[in-house]
């Protein structure tokens, strides 16, 4: 509805402060005059007019409220699943990145192990009744074997500590007899792993890899959905505020300027 003016503009004025002439003799002469005059206003064609005119400017803006409320939520949604997405792609990049050294350290942990292999069958090839060791006798030497302290692979303080009737001079010699032997080992000069052993903790790693490039993969083609689904609904979404918010501007200048009325048809 356009804003218009002139005579018609004249009248609406006329109106309303005949109407307001009256409600103010009412209010000094008649205890009833304010109920009167809403009566009045109501069947007025001018008031009922701008009432209309007002409902519909409060439903019109009631509707774009609602709709850029729409869009504040489509839009965080998309802004949420991109920063959860990109957190996520974040964390498996840094995880893949350390891929080469979690490798390295691993297969270093491996040699260690190894060598403490080589070193624990070294030292079972020396058993404890084939040397003769000053501080142990023959019924220390049986008491040793019922615990399964048989070889220097064996010797250790805690166990020894856990035989009855051990001295700490026997314990003491045991120790140094167990280290000397230590001492002679040299392992096979260069720690490596089994080819089984490398083939294992290759395919680990490789499998690895694998998941975490397929992740990387999967996440970045869902940015690319979140945008593709977002970016659409966003548009139309505001392309029916830009409408609805001329259609609110018209509403209002035809609900609150006084010398509007109705445009005959």
């Amino acid at each position: 509805m356009k804003v218009v003016a002139g005579a018609g503009a004249g009248a609406l004025a006329t109106g309303m402060v005949v109407h307001w002439a009256i409600a103010l003799a009412g209010a000094i002469l008649l205890p009833g005059a304010i109920a009167w005059w809403a009566w009045d206003a109501s069947n007025d064609p001018v008031g009922k007019e701008l009432q209309r005119r007002r409902a519909e400017y409060v439903r019109l803006q009631q509707e774009l409220d609602a709709l850029m409320h729409r869009w504040d939520q489509v839009a965080q949604q998309r802004q949420q699943q991109f920063e959860d997405t990109t957190a996520t792609l974040k964390h498996v990049c840094e995880k893949a990145g350390q891929i080469a050294s979690r490798y390295a350290a691993r297969r270093d942990e491996m040699c260690r192990e190894s060598l403490q292999h080589q070193l624990a069958e070294h030292l079972e090839k020396f058993l404890i009744r084939n040397h003769k060791l000053g501080a142990i006798d023959l019924g220390t030497l049986a008491m040793l074997s019922s615990y399964g302290i048989e070889s220097a692979a064996d010797v250790e303080h805690k166990r020894l500590f856990q035989v009855p009737g051990m001295t700490a001079e026997a314990i003491t010699s045991l120790l140094d007899w167990r280290r000397r032997h230590e001492a002679a080992f040299a392992g096979d000069g260069h720690i490596r792993l089994t080819a089984r052993q490398a083939a294992i903790l290759r395919a680990r790693f490789t499998r690895e890899q694998h998941s975490y490039q397929q992740q990387l993969e999967n996440g970045y083609s869902w940015l690319l959905r979140i945008n593709a689904e977002a970016e659409p609904a966003l548009r139309r979404i505001w392309r029916d505020i830009l409408q609805l918010a001329e259609s609110v501007a018209q509403a209002r200048a035809d609900a609150f300027l006084r010398g509007d009325a109705p445009t005959r048809q």
